[in-house]
């Protein structure tokens, strides 16, 4: 007859429960064991192929499928490594054979208690062992570890510390530099007094002049401002005054440079990975003084990474208090209050502000530059207008005032009449034709004198 396959109840599990209840011998509803026997018979299958006889036995799986999948797939990256070699590695902290996800990996998929009791029980009642799949074999190995979470934990600690120690400092010692580089800025303090008086200036006549002081985020909205033109805002004019008066001042972001990166790093973030950090060095350091009298090679590698540790857990709690002070001493120096202002949001401002005056720069250089471009434009028109005007009064100007002038130039030398007497001569035969090339030799004077006049023109 075929059987139920199930999951025996540990005999601790049935007190208390439902089947305490009931009687050793049944005296339930009818039951018609004759039908129930031939309705569940066991077949007798003839042997018809030799592959069917062969056919193994059906593995008899315990664990939740889920489970016994997760730890399956886990177990193929140790492929020629054998469950004991896997669990013995896992308790003395092999570093060589796993990583730090896989140690993490295999803590998630920890049987519980009441499923390793399930396959104990399966075993102790007369179960084969060669019938469970490979995950509950590995269960029953792990289970043979004496405190096997308590040292995964542990081997976990010890390898993530170094990757946990290298994402905390830098986050404490950015927010230090940028809250003492607030404190120590004289450029800041030059700068916001400008911009006091700007602001006052320009509310005098309304309820918010006449203030000594102004909330850090007010910064901001310099660029919101627009001028009378909506061309320039008045961040882009303090810029111009500050060119003109204190160019010094547009460098500040030499004196808060870390403002930038400090404006990414969370505050309560921060502060909850260094709670955590000691939190876990505190329990692996109380697990570990509870294997003292063991003293296996467990106790022997993690006593000797405690106390190279202690004293970096011990350093980074104390740099975080120091920094939590410098950023209070900030915070009250910027107006602010440092427990309900997080550093994201104070550095946030500050970097967005200081990079502003940057950009505010470029884009009076663009103004500038595309003033001049219009103005070259309208000069280019300008001309072109008055090429045209010209044309339409009979001729260019500074072609008549050239030829006038010529004329002028001529009647006051009398070259006009002197040319003319000289042409005329040409045409009688009088004077040879002007000669092409270099002048001549001068005639000597007392042939000159011999040379005929010539004769009068005819009235």
């Amino acid at each position: 007859m075929k059987g139920l396959q199930w999951t025996k109840l540990p005999q601790n599990k049935i007190k208390g429960s439902v089947f305490e209840k009931m009687e050793l011998e049944y005296k339930g509803i009818k039951i018609n064991y004759e039908e129930l026997e031939e309705e569940f018979a066991q077949k007798v299958v003839e042997a018809k192929d030799k592959k069917e006889e062969e056919k193994g036995p059906t593995m008899v799986q315990i664990l939740n499928p889920k489970l016994s999948q997760n730890l399956s797939i886990w177990l193929s990256q140790f492929k020629s490594i054998s469950h004991e070699e896997i669990c013995k590695g896992l308790q003395f902290l092999n570093t060589k054979m796993f990583t730090l996800e896989q140690v993490k990996q295999i803590l998630t998929m920890v049987p519980s208690k009441d499923e390793i009791q399930n396959i104990q029980a399966y075993v102790q009642g007369g179960g084969e062992a060669n019938l469970l799949p490979p995950a509950e074999k590995f269960a029953l190995e792990l289970n043979k570890i004496p405190q096997f979470e308590e040292r995964l934990k542990g081997f976990i600690f010890r390898l993530s510390f170094d990757s946990r120690k290298a994402d905390i400092k830098p986050s404490i010692e950015t927010l230090r530099l940028a809250s003492k580089e607030v404190l120590e800025s004289k450029m800041f303090v030059s700068l916001l007094e400008v911009i006091l008086e700007i602001g006052n200036f320009m509310n005098e006549s309304t309820p918010r002049g006449n203030v000594f002081g102004f909330k850090i985020n007010s910064l901001l909205k310099m660029a919101d401002t627009k001028s009378s033109d909506n061309h320039k805002s008045l961040l882009q004019y303090l810029v111009i005054v500050l060119e003109k008066s204190a160019p010094k001042l547009l460098d500040i972001l030499k004196e808060m440079p870390d403002c930038t990166p400090a404006s990414k790093v969370s505050l309560s973030s921060l502060a909850s990975d260094v709670a955590l950090l000691k939190k876990d060095f505190e329990l692996v350091q109380r697990f570990v003084e509870t294997l003292k009298e063991q003293k296996d090679k467990y106790y022997d590698t993690m006593n000797t990474f405690i106390a190279k540790t202690r004293d970096e857990v011990t350093q980074i709690d104390t740099n975080f208090k120091a920094m939590e002070e410098k950023y209070a001493q900030a915070s009250d120096y910027l107006g602010e209050d440092a427990k309900t202002c997080q550093p994201e949001d104070l550095f946030g401002t500050l970097s967005h502000f200081v990079n502003a005056i940057q950009e505010a720069k470029k884009q009076n250089e663009q103004l500038l530059a595309n003033n001049e471009k219009m103005k070259r434009r309208e000069d280019a028109k300008q001309k072109r207008q008055n090429e045209q005007d010209q044309k339409k009064k009979g001729g260019p100007p500074q072609a008549i005032d050239n030829v006038v002038e010529e004329l002028f130039g001529a009647l006051k030398g009398g070259d006009l009449f002197k040319n003319r007497r000289l042409t005329q001569q040409v045409n009688k035969g009088a004077v040879p034709p002007p000669q092409k090339g270099p002048v001549p030799p001068t005639k000597p004077p007392g042939l000159a004198a011999k040379m005929t006049a010539p004769p009068p023109p005819k009235k």
